[in-house]
Protein backbone atom coordinates (compact mmCIF):
# COMPACT_ATOMS: atom_id res chain seq x y z
CA UNK A 1 0.00 0.00 0.00
CA UNK A 2 1.51 3.30 -1.15
CA UNK A 3 -0.63 5.76 0.80
CA UNK A 4 -3.06 5.94 3.69
CA UNK A 5 -6.29 4.08 4.31
CA UNK A 6 -9.55 6.00 4.79
CA UNK A 7 -9.27 5.65 8.57
CA UNK A 8 -5.65 6.80 8.61
CA UNK A 9 -6.43 9.80 6.41
CA UNK A 10 -9.44 10.65 8.59
CA UNK A 11 -7.18 10.76 11.65
CA UNK A 12 -4.56 12.75 9.69
CA UNK A 13 -6.99 15.36 8.34
CA UNK A 14 -9.39 15.65 11.27
CA UNK A 15 -12.35 14.50 9.17
CA UNK A 16 -14.73 11.68 9.97
CA UNK A 17 -14.44 8.52 7.94
CA UNK A 18 -17.74 9.43 6.27
CA UNK A 19 -16.27 12.83 5.39
CA UNK A 20 -13.28 11.12 3.80
CA UNK A 21 -15.57 8.82 1.82
CA UNK A 22 -17.63 11.78 0.62
CA UNK A 23 -14.47 13.72 -0.37
CA UNK A 24 -13.21 10.68 -2.26
CA UNK A 25 -16.52 10.26 -4.07
CA UNK A 26 -16.57 13.96 -5.05
CA UNK A 27 -13.00 13.90 -6.35
CA UNK A 28 -11.42 16.00 -3.61
CA UNK A 29 -8.87 13.30 -2.78
CA UNK A 30 -5.90 12.01 -4.78
CA UNK A 31 -5.95 8.23 -4.85
CA UNK A 32 -3.11 5.85 -5.79
CA UNK A 33 -3.63 2.91 -8.18
CA UNK A 34 -4.04 0.52 -5.25
CA UNK A 35 -6.89 2.63 -3.79
CA UNK A 36 -4.90 4.19 -0.98
CA UNK A 37 -4.96 7.96 -0.43
CA UNK A 38 -2.03 10.25 -1.27
CA UNK A 39 -2.19 12.43 1.85
CA UNK A 40 -0.01 15.36 0.75
CA UNK A 41 -1.66 15.77 -2.65
CA UNK A 42 -5.13 15.25 -1.16
CA UNK A 43 -4.53 17.97 1.44
CA UNK A 44 -3.61 20.42 -1.33
CA UNK A 45 -6.59 19.45 -3.50
CA UNK A 46 -9.05 19.68 -0.60
CA UNK A 47 -7.71 23.14 0.33
CA UNK A 48 -8.21 24.33 -3.27
CA UNK A 49 -11.69 22.85 -3.68
CA UNK A 50 -13.27 23.53 -0.29
CA UNK A 51 -14.97 26.82 0.64
CA UNK A 52 -12.94 28.56 3.40
CA UNK A 53 -16.08 29.49 5.36
CA UNK A 54 -17.21 25.88 5.30
CA UNK A 55 -13.81 24.73 6.52
CA UNK A 56 -14.02 27.17 9.41
CA UNK A 57 -17.52 26.00 10.35
CA UNK A 58 -16.53 22.34 10.15
CA UNK A 59 -13.74 22.99 12.62
CA UNK A 60 -16.17 24.69 15.01
CA UNK A 61 -14.85 28.18 14.39
CA UNK A 62 -17.06 31.20 14.66
CA UNK A 63 -14.72 33.79 13.22
CA UNK A 64 -15.94 35.96 10.42
CA UNK A 65 -13.60 35.72 7.47
CA UNK A 66 -12.82 38.66 5.30
CA UNK A 67 -11.34 38.57 1.88
CA UNK A 68 -12.15 37.39 -1.62
CA UNK A 69 -13.92 34.25 -0.39
CA UNK A 70 -15.96 36.12 2.21
CA UNK A 71 -19.63 35.13 1.96
CA UNK A 72 -20.73 36.24 5.43
CA UNK A 73 -21.94 39.64 4.28
CA UNK A 74 -24.03 37.99 1.56
CA UNK A 75 -25.45 35.45 4.00
CA UNK A 76 -26.25 38.18 6.53
CA UNK A 77 -27.93 40.33 3.89
CA UNK A 78 -29.89 37.39 2.52
CA UNK A 79 -31.06 36.45 6.02
CA UNK A 80 -32.15 40.03 6.73
CA UNK A 81 -34.06 40.14 3.43
CA UNK A 82 -35.81 36.86 4.22
CA UNK A 83 -36.79 38.04 7.72
CA UNK A 84 -38.08 41.34 6.32
CA UNK A 85 -40.15 39.56 3.66
CA UNK A 86 -41.64 37.22 6.27
CA UNK A 87 -42.55 40.12 8.55
CA UNK A 88 -44.09 41.99 5.64
CA UNK A 89 -46.20 38.95 4.71
CA UNK A 90 -47.29 38.59 8.34
CA UNK A 91 -48.38 42.24 8.46
CA UNK A 92 -50.29 41.83 5.20
CA UNK A 93 -52.13 38.80 6.58
CA UNK A 94 -52.98 40.65 9.80
CA UNK A 95 -54.15 43.68 7.83
CA UNK A 96 -56.35 41.49 5.61
CA UNK A 97 -57.88 39.81 8.68
CA UNK A 98 -58.65 43.21 10.16
CA UNK A 99 -56.33 42.69 13.11
CA UNK A 100 -54.43 45.87 12.24
CA UNK A 101 -56.14 49.22 11.97
CA UNK A 102 -54.91 51.82 9.50
CA UNK A 103 -53.97 54.98 11.41
CA UNK A 104 -55.46 58.19 10.05
CA UNK A 105 -52.88 60.19 8.11
CA UNK A 106 -53.26 63.30 10.30
CA UNK A 107 -52.53 61.19 13.39
CA UNK A 108 -49.39 59.71 11.83
CA UNK A 109 -48.19 63.21 10.90
CA UNK A 110 -48.77 64.46 14.45
CA UNK A 111 -46.88 61.52 15.92
CA UNK A 112 -43.95 62.08 13.56
CA UNK A 113 -43.77 65.78 14.33
CA UNK A 114 -43.80 65.13 18.06
CA UNK A 115 -40.95 62.66 17.59
CA UNK A 116 -38.94 65.26 15.69
CA UNK A 117 -39.42 63.86 12.18
CA UNK A 118 -40.79 66.07 9.46
CA UNK A 119 -42.38 63.35 7.32
CA UNK A 120 -44.75 60.55 8.27
CA UNK A 121 -43.72 57.01 7.56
Amino acid sequence: MKGMSEREYAAHSGLSRGGVQKARKNGRLVVHDDGSINAAASDVRRAEMTDPDQQCRSLGGDRLSSGPGDTTSYITARTALTVYAAQERQLTVQKNKGALAQAPSHLATAVCRSAGNSKPF
